[in-house]
């Protein structure tokens, strides 16, 4: 959602807006918050860290294993490189079919930017560092309408998480009546279940509902024309229900091969007991839990996550799987910090077009 902000702040500058009298004083508050917010957040990814190791529920030493058995921790690296591939094809349908061109190289190496800051950074900084290397020479309107498509493909991907859990739990009905902690996931699932389903229709639909109120409300308000503005951009994907399906089986698909990365590092740390459908269910949860920006990079709240779902299938080992995913998810993601300094501050994206720019 932060790099819709970006767009706003932009597309809001066009406008008639009052301009504060000193500039670089509000540049220096805004700044000492977030840094003030970042130091929070790590503070409590330390704190909870702490809280788990002394409390025997993370065992630093029951890492060790794992790296005696390189053929598992490699396979699972292998797997975390692929992904932002194809989490880059996935990101330019959805562009293309806003009549935005992204050259592939050019999609590839701001994926794996984003994924770089994503592994210390709170969730969704992927999406943020995608919209904050957009080229400089969109018009405000458009900036929306890109952004637009980084909010819809982080939506598909977490809507793909939650279908890959309640497919899983639908699977283990006989198991969640008597466990009333599967009961509980399986509620929350299938609400969030419920409510993708809804949007997605939303995205998908003809017509345009709620439209006409917006627009009774932008007269009346400045700040509802922006508002209209994000309607409009969301609205470009409708009668796009193909596109939207094929998006959705490509996170789908990258969704089962994080599953099968928690599947190898498990064995890695020697966990045998668990089946497959144990982890369809258990390894999406924990990511959507893990991806809540309360904490830096995940770090405590997925441990936190991790540990209490794998307790509830019988498994001791769930931080310490969720420890050692964070370390080959880093090394997975080191092109990012090459392409980053390759790229410096903010690269102008000259292979990256918009059909009919001038047109609307």
């Amino acid at each position: 959602m932060e790099c819709l902000r970006y767009a706003f702040r932009v597309n809001s500058a066009s406008e008639e807006i009052a301009v504060p009298q000193d500039p670089s004083q509000v540049d220096r508050k805004s700044a000492l918050r977030r840094a003030l917010l970042f130091a929070a957040k790590a503070t409590l990814a330390v704190a909870i860290v702490i809280y788990l190791v002394r409390t025997q529920r993370l065992g630093l030493s029951r890492l060790l294993p794992a790296f005696y058995s390189p053929g598992e921790l490699l396979a699972a690296l292998g797997i975390l490189v692929a992904l932002p591939f194809i989490v880059s094809y996935r990101w330019r349908l959805l562009l293309h079919h806003l009549k935005f061109d992204v050259h592939w190289a050019d999609a590839v190496r701001l994926t794996f930017i984003g994924v770089f800051f994503d592994t210390f950074m709170p969730g969704g900084t992927s999406d943020v560092v995608r919209g904050y290397y957009f080229d400089r020479k969109f018009q405000p309107q458009r900036r929306i309408v890109a952004a637009s498509s980084l909010v819809v493909d982080r939506f598909i991907s977490i809507m793909a998480l939650v279908l890959l859990a309640c497919f899983a739990l639908g699977l283990r009905v006989r198991s969640i009546r008597d466990d009333p902690a599967l009961q509980t996931v399986a509620l929350i699932a299938g609400a969030a279940g419920l409510v993708f389903l809804l949007i997605f229709i939303f995205l998908c639909a003809g017509g345009n509902p709620g439209r006409n109120l917006l627009v009774k409300c932008a007269a009346r308000f400045k700040a509802a024309g922006v508002a209209v503005r994000i309607y409009d951009a969301f609205r470009g994907y409708q009668r796009g229900a193909g596109l939207l399906l094929k998006a959705l089986v490509l996170s789908l698909g990258c969704q089962l091969l994080a599953v099968l990365c928690f599947v190898l590092l498990a064995h890695a740390l020697g966990e045998v007991r668990l089946t497959l459908s144990d982890y369809i269910y258990l390894v999406p949860v924990g990511l959507i839990v893990a991806q809540i920006p309360i904490s830096v990079g995940g770090i405590g709240v997925g441990h936190v996550a991790f540990y209490s779902l794998f307790r509830m299938a019988g498994s001791n080992l769930g931080a310490e799987l969720f420890s050692l995913f964070i370390v080959i998810r880093f090394i997975a993601a080191l092109p990012g910090l090459f392409f980053f300094f390759k790229a410096g501050r903010r690269p102008a994206m000259p292979c990256l077009t918009v059909a009919a720019q001038s047109g609307e």
